[in-house]
């Protein structure tokens, strides 16, 4: 009997269950929807517009990619901010 995944509800199929390509599709959905970080020095080339975050280790500092170009987010007691 299949069970799900704690952190992201992925369907794990048991050993003895006849798998379903469509569960598989979905579960490879849903992992390419999840946001990625990258924590490194030099900017990640493998970016989607708002779903890659960089965590910049040169200057401690967290970006995210808008499509064109990396925006830095900052964070205060009254939210946080990007742009």
């Amino acid at each position: 009997m299949a069970t799900t995944t704690t952190n992201h509800g992925l369907t794990k199929p048991a050993g003895t269950d006849n798998v379903d390509i469509s569960v598989l599709n979905n579960n490879f959905d849903k992992i390419d929807n999840m946001p990625v970080l990258y924590s490194q020095s030099s900017a990640p080339t493998n970016k989607v517009a708002g779903k890659t975050l960089w965590h910049d280790t040169n200057d401690d500092t967290l970006k995210i990619w808008d499509g064109t170009k990396w925006v830095t987010i900052s964070a205060s007691s009254s939210g946080a901010t990007w742009g």
